[in-house]
């Protein structure tokens, strides 16, 4: 009887535990030039990063600057939190998309702007650049083109 009260104790206590949110970072901090083919800066441009946790979140987030006159913009990071609960659901939820799913924490930066003049992503090699979790600090060149 005295072992079966400290289980259901033992018990209470993790699933109260298991409802505290832990923080994460939900995307890094991003240095992003946007630059022509010929490598001059392109001013005012609008640059985009966008981000999500897809174990721990149902929605996407995004954040638009624009570039200075070096065609710098730089990101701050953001923070999110999540319960363990909170991460099993969408983990799960996830898994229901099949060979399509996705998992854990995606960001991309892209740019457009000047009146549709210019577009780009951020590539590395052949494929749109695509931070999950780490490092802490991006930095990017956005070979922006015309459409």
């Amino acid at each position: 009887m005295f072992s079966k009260r400290i289980l259901g104790l033992l018990a209470a206590i993790v699933l109260v535990i298991c409802g505290f949110p832990i923080g994460y970072l939900a995307s890094p901090r991003w240095d992003v030039w946007v630059l022509t083919g010929d490598g001059t800066p392109i001013s005012g441009t609008d640059v985009s990063l966008r981000y999500m946790n897809y174990s721990a979140e149902g929605e996407s987030h995004s954040e638009d600057l624009k570039t200075d006159e070096n065609g710098h913009v730089l990101f701050h990071p953001h923070y999110g939190k999540a319960n363990v609960y909170q991460r099993i659901f969408y983990t799960l939820s996830s898994a229901q998309a099949g060979v399509h799913a996705g998992f854990g924490r995606h960001a991309n930066v892209s740019a457009f702007g000047n009146a549709g003049e210019y577009i780009g992503t951020s590539v590395s090699g052949q494929y749109v650049e695509d931070w999950q979790g780490h490092p802490a600090s991006m930095q990017s060149k956005i070979i922006a083109r015309t459409p």
